[in-house]
């Protein structure tokens, strides 16, 4: 299972509801979203796009792609927002239309329940468990400053922590 499938389906959960979907963005990354969510999970119901580069409804394929002006009046129970670039512009966007994160906006970049999930790990200090979620979480950075915690070799752990001041500086 790839990161992304990873990452989904933490936000979908075990539940067996139904949920409609709305994609932000229409790209390239939207659009592997939107055939990842069709291939894996197709009970879902995908409404499509919305994008700030549309004005009124068009298609990509099968997909309409809606102007961001009618995502308030769209019926929906989850947006999944697929640029990780201009992620803090768009959760702006997201509160200027009240729609707030968390709750039917998610951000791929984030884990459900992440926060426990690290003090579990720092509680066992699992140098194994915490290096085996890097494989499937490269890109949280807590995970990285507790491996070079972890790490008994100093090479190792001085590489963790670099991974870990790069992460940092990206956010």
């Amino acid at each position: 299972m790839d990161i992304l499938e990873e990452r989904i389906k933490l936000h979908l959960g075990i539940s067996d509801d139904i949920y409609t979907i709305v994609i932000w963005g229409a790209g390239q990354f939207g659009e592997l979203i939107y055939n990842l969510l069709a291939s894996k999970w197709p009970q879902h119901k995908i409404l499509g796009y919305v994008d700030s580069s549309v004005k009124q409804v068009t298609f990509k394929g099968q997909a309409k792609i809606f102007p961001i002006s009618e995502l308030t009046s769209m019926e929906y129970d989850l947006l999944f927002i697929s640029s990780i670039e201009y992620e803090s512009e768009i959760e702006a966007q997201l509160n200027s239309l009240d729609i707030k994160l968390p709750g039917k906006a998610i951000k791929l970049t984030e884990i459900p329940d992440l926060l426990l999930l690290i003090q579990e790990l720092h509680a066992s200090r699992d140098y194994q468990k915490t290096k085996n979620l890097i494989y499937r979480f490269p890109d949280v950075e807590a995970f990285w400053l507790l491996l070079s915690e972890l790490a008994t070799d100093p090479h190792e752990s001085k590489l963790c922590y670099e991974c870990y001041q790069r992460l940092s500086k990206k956010r």
